[in-house]
């Protein structure tokens, strides 16, 4: 229900959401219109990003200090 922080345009991620997922509507304090259907049921976690600046998600692992990239490009953000 706390929708703080949140704008039309943010990214969202996490299981059963599907690739390229925004917010849409934002109906203060009770909840978002995502663009795409959600796949899961259930109590899930998902992940919000701020949009501006955002350009590509990608999935990697880290060893130390050395970060791989597993999927996606290496990305660049914007400032």
């Amino acid at each position: 229900t706390n929708t703080t922080g949140l704008e039309v345009g943010n990214r969202v991620f996490g299981t059963g959401i599907a690739d390229d997922t925004v917010i849409d509507d934002v109906v203060y304090n009770s909840f978002v219109v995502l663009s795409k259907n959600m796949t899961a049921t259930g109590s899930n976690t998902i992940t919000f990003i701020d949009h501006r600046g955002f350009v590509k998600k990608v999935t990697g692992s880290t060893s130390g200090t050395t970060l791989t990239i597993s999927s996606g490009n290496i990305l660049h953000f914007i400032r």
